[in-house]
């Protein structure tokens, strides 16, 4: 084991004191905080993006309450009026999507 030199806490009756020590069996050397806290790298699945092999339609998948500005344009008068549509859209999915 390599000669490397370590800090110890003694508890005496009028206070902590350190005192220096030699790593043995009851004191091992402990990895550096980069080797301790290194990031793991972690692969996550993309489940979105797999196939669902369940053959399951769905009838009806969607956004509801989108608001959107719109312009609409009077035919007659040529007159414009701003508003905002409240819409709803759905899809129904086959089973092989």
């Amino acid at each position: 084991m390599p000669s490397v030199s370590c800090k110890r806490t003694i508890m005496l009756s009028g206070g902590a004191r350190n005192a220096a020590c030699e790593p043995d069996a009851e004191h091992q050397i402990m990895p550096t905080s980069t080797q301790v806290n290194e990031p793991k790298i972690v692969v996550m699945p993309d489940v979105q993006a797999s196939r669902d092999d369940r053959n399951i339609a769905i009838d009806r998948v969607g956004v509801k309450h989108i608001r959107y500005p719109i312009s609409l344009r009077c035919p007659a008068t040529g007159g414009v009026q701003h508003t905002v549509a409240r819409v709803n859209m759905f899809v129904g999915l086959p089973h092989y999507q």
